[in-house]
């Protein structure tokens, strides 16, 4: 399977048709076919390493940006809170500072890529042969010469013309597909962290977490490989006629006593012969939306404004950057209600925050521009 990224495909650029009439040999036309097409195929390859490279570089960057997020909320060591077996150091808090574990989700980025669904093949495109029109005249009636000339006896034939003659064409017996639905990655295999005693919201010093394993998804892309290149079967069309009523004195000596009356007829002749050539049937992509991990699920502490400094005019200022914002958070009343938890879940699930249920965290009021609230 071919990935590329969301670009114009540029696999094809540059590579010409391959167009040998049926005046050079078979043998030599399947193998120029056959080189074209290896060409294509190891191109295909060259960009499958190439798109390779890149996500090697995409896990890279993603691991210097964590690396670079932990060290800008790592403090010194004063507790330790047990993590799933592990120990996860707590930051030394000075007075009027707390703190809370952060479970930080994976980032998965939702990224178009372009795959190969139908193989490169070829196609056998017949050219028509070419006819010279001539045109010969046929008696086909006598008259008299005068209008009271005497009756004359006349008898009547059909007479086969023929106006086309027989030739030899081809006919093209396109390349076969094999058909087989192929997994394609969805979303990557990653790990999250739930907490371990089950609660929606932990918002507690002491909390446990516990890694979860999330399985790769994957979708069903529907991939055409070639099976038999085409082929041309040589043919031979009849000739075509035409059939022409005569009519002529049943006397013949009478002929000398009339006119002839003359038809013209066009009658074709051969002169290019049917001919064949091949040509080189590009790949079909189609595009799909693959969610690759660009960071991976990660515990760290989180400043928080502390229990005794949340007070009902701190939460009516959130409700109402909120509601700025576009998030319904309600009437700004001071009061902790649903639509206000709701709307703090979803502005945080969108800026990537880690959620924490009631806790305000100085990083969420920095975005919503709150003032962080002063020690009382």
């Amino acid at each position: 399977m071919l990935f590329m990224p969301h670009k114009k495909p540029l696999l094809l650029l540059g590579v010409s048709l391959l167009a040998a009439c049926s005046s050079v040999p078979v043998e030599e036309q399947n193998e120029e076919l056959r080189l074209l097409l290896g060409e294509i195929r190891a191109r295909e390859q060259v960009l499958d390493k190439r798109q390779k490279l890149l996500e090697n570089r995409g896990r890279l960057l993603a691991s210097l940006e964590l690396q670079q997020e932990n060290v800008a909320v790592e403090a010194d060591v004063e507790d330790v809170v047990s993590v799933g077996g592990d120990f996860l150091t707590a930051p030394q808090a000075t007075e009027g500072q707390c703190f809370l574990l952060a479970a930080l989700p994976p980032r998965l980025s939702a990224e178009p890529q372009t795959v190969v669904v139908q193989d490169a093949a070829d196609q056998v495109v017949v050219t028509p042969p070419e006819f010279a029109y001539d045109t010969r005249e046929l008696v086909v009636d006598y008259e008299h010469l005068t209008p009271d000339a005497q009756p004359v006896a006349m008898v009547s034939k059909e007479v086969s013309i023929e106006v086309r003659p027989a030739y030899n064409s081809w006919e093209p017996v396109p390349a076969s597909f094999t058909t087989r639905m192929e997994p394609l990655l969805s979303v990557a295999a990653h790990q999250t962290f739930e907490a371990c005693d089950g609660e929606p919201q932990p918002a507690r010093l002491n909390q446990q977490w516990c890694a979860k394993s999330v399985a790769a998804e994957y979708q069903q892309v529907e991939r055409r490989a070639v099976a038999e290149l085409s082929s041309a079967r040589q043919i031979t069309l009849p000739a075509a006629r035409i059939s022409v009523a005569v009519k002529e004195p049943k006397d013949p000596a009478q002929k000398e006593n009339m006119r002839p009356v003359l038809r013209q007829i066009a009658q074709a002749r051969l002169q290019v012969p049917a001919s064949y050539r091949r040509e080189v049937q590009l790949p079909e992509f189609k595009t799909v939306t693959v969610k690759q991990l660009t960071r991976p699920a990660s515990l760290s502490w989180r400043e928080v404004v502390c229990a005794e400094a949340v007070s009902t005019a701190l939460i009516k200022t959130l409700q109402r950057a909120l509601n700025e914002r576009g998030y319904e958070a309600g009437e700004a009343d001071g009061a902790w209600g649903g639509k206000t938890g709701q709307a703090l879940a979803q502005f945080r699930k969108d800026k990537l925050l880690p959620e924490l249920g009631r806790a305000l965290s100085l990083n969420l009021l920095k975005q919503l521009e709150i003032p962080a609230p002063s020690a009382p």
